[in-house]
């Protein structure tokens, strides 16, 4: 799933100049620091507009599918599960696709008391 690996990459650089805006202030002179700080945060504001573009483009791919949308719905019903954690689940494991049964999907997200084999 390619939307959501671009959304990755976009959080992160998101993340990473949001960083520069409250590390850098009480080093940087205010003249400068406010020169770059109008910068960075238009920046930021530019990552927030395609993370939210490329989250609209995923909730319509899984409203569009009868399967994921269930996947979707059954694993936000579980406490500590968002909507994003439940998209990268079903993106990495391919729709559980990738796994015959319950207890190999388990083993793979490390949870079962007992290996794989």
């Amino acid at each position: 799933m390619g939307l959501l690996r671009e959304w990755e990459i976009y959080a992160s650089d998101k993340a990473k100049y949001q960083g520069q805006l409250t590390d850098q202030k009480d080093f940087t002179n205010e003249p400068n620091y406010a020169d770059k700080s109008k910068r960075l945060k238009g920046l930021v504001k530019e990552f927030e507009k395609r993370i939210t573009s490329i989250e609209q483009k995923i909730e319509a791919l899984f409203d569009s599918d009868e399967t994921l949308s269930n996947q979707h719905k059954l694993l936000c019903s579980i406490d500590g599960v968002g909507s994003k954690t439940a998209t990268k689940i079903i993106a990495t494991t391919n729709a559980f696709r990738d796994f015959s049964d319950g207890r190999s999907f388990c083993c793979y997200a490390d949870v079962a008391p007992f290996e794989y084999k």
